[in-house]
Parts: C-alpha cells; structure tokens; sequence
C-alpha cells in the first residue's frame, strides 16, 4: 500500500519527502486516505452487495467508530498493570503495557531557562535535590539535569568563545549544586550551581586550559508540563459521539425498513407474464 501511494505521489507531482525525514506532507495526507479509501471502500463493497449502499455505510461506520473509541479509552486509561496473580493457580500478574495518552499527542513537557533574577524565581523556597523527594520527582529532575547541562555548555561555549561540544557536563564544569522549588503539588522550577572541574591526570591540555576559565554561575530552569493530554481528551468524545450516533441510526434504519423474506424478494425477480389475446 505504500509503494501504492509512493507511485501515486510522484505521478501526481506530490512531495515524498518533507523536513520531518519520513513520509509527510502532501504524499502523507495522500496515503492515508488511500489506505483509508481502499481498506474502508472494499469492506463497504462486500457490505452493499447485501444490505444495499446506505445500511452497509452504517454497520460499516459503527464498526469502524467503534474500534476508534475502543483505541481512545486505551489512549486515555492506559493498560494498568492487572494483579491477577491472587487467584489460584496464577504465578503472575498481568503487567502494564500501554502508557496514557501514547495516542495522538499534544505539546510534550519541556524545561525552559529562565534568568537567574527573574521575578517569578524571586521569593521561593528551594530545596537541596540531594536530600528527600517524593516519589516520581526522580525522573523529572534528572530530565531536568539533562537539559540544563545542554543549556550550560551552550552558556560557557559563548562566553570562552569555543564549540559547545567541548564544554562537557561533567568534564570542564561540574554542578555543585542542585536545587528545585515545587508549586501547586509539583516541581515547577530546578536551579543549578556550576563550577570548574577538578583537572584530572587525563585532561588534555586543552581541557585545562577551559577549567581554569569557568566562573561560577547560577542556572534556572522553569517546568512547562505541556499538553500531551489534550488530543486524546478531545478524541475520546469525538469518538464516542460518531459511535453512538451511528449505532442509533442504524437501529432506527433497521426498525424502519425490515428485511423482506426471501419468496417475496423471488416473486419481484418474477418477469410479468404476458398474455397473447
């Protein structure tokens, strides 16, 4: 199907390849609906040779939405892990398999630098990140970690005049301190204390030389949580409208228009007879 819509697109002039590195743009939006048009067309086709064109288009449609709404429940729940395992018989459970939202998905959470005196910074309480966090604050602080080392290196590389890529975190600079303030039940800001590397008996003469030019500085990073959620909350009932107004035209159709039993449907293929005077 895709070498399908691969020769289609160059025949009719449509880009393969966009900046995204993979099918997109008009080529994209193309295959889909061939897909779309060829898997959801034929089992139509199979349909209407039976039920005729507009109850194969509903018990088509309630199939299709159906399995959509199924799809955005899994995208809105998850797959949580089932402990099973109690009953008798049983050695395992069933583990967690699908995380939420893995549907279609909004902005992601990113940390954002922001000035060490900026005034939203101003006036709260931080707390040493090497001390006690609450459970699931590990993995948002280490993310954390890694985009400020990235935002460090950047700050040193112009400030020495050299390629960010020799200003490693760790390497040339160390954090000495790792900071983060909370804010409506989360980490909402991480701050980082840096300072020159102890040169060790490996460092290059290059390395050495960078060292001996770090100045400490203080780096602030502020959460955005994102939207990764928004998509599937609007699909979810997008979904289950589709569904449920299908299947309650199909009920009405099928109420309305009985199926007619198979001497009668003999007797309308019948030729009339003619009679010769």
């Amino acid at each position: 199907m895709i070498a399908l819509a691969h020769n289609l697109s160059l025949t009719l002039g449509l880009s393969w390849k966009g900046d995204c590195g993979r099918t997109c743009g008009p080529a994209g939006y193309f295959a889909v609906f061939l897909m779309f048009l060829v898997l959801c067309g034929g089992v139509w086709l199979l349909l209407q040779s039976s039920f005729g064109p507009l109850q194969a288009y509903l018990i088509s449609s309630v199939a299709f939405w159906g399995s959509w709404l199924v799809l955005a429940i899994i995208w809105f729940t998850g797959v949580p892990g089932i402990p099973i395992d109690r009953l008798p018989g049983i050695e395992k459970g069933i583990p967690a398999s699908t995380p939420r939202y893995y549907g279609p998905t909004g902005t992601v959470a990113t940390w954002d630098p922001l000035p060490a005196d900026d005034p939203a910074v101003a006036g709260r309480e931080f707390f040493n990140a090497e001390g006690t966090i609450r459970q699931g604050d590990t993995e948002q602080l280490k993310s954390a970690e890694t985009e400020a080392a990235t935002v460090i290196g950047e700050h040193y590389a112009e400030e020495l005049g050299v390629k960010a890529s020799e200003v490693g975190v760790p390497g040339v600079v160390v954090l000495t301190k790792k900071e983060f303030a909370r804010s409506g039940g989360g980490i909402a800001y991480t701050r980082f204390t840096t300072g020159p590397a102890k040169a060790g008996e490996t460092a290059t003469p290059e390395e050495r030389e960078l060292i001996g030019k770090i100045k400490p500085a203080t780096f602030v990073l502020k959460y955005d949580r994102g939207s990764v959620e928004q998509p599937t909350r609007m699909w979810l009932p997008t979904f289950f409208i589709l569904f449920l107004g299908h299947m309650l035209w199909l009920i009405w159709y099928e109420k309305r228009h009985r199926p007619m039993p198979a001497p009668a449907r003999e007797r309308q293929r019948e030729p009339e007879k003619v009679t010769v005077a």
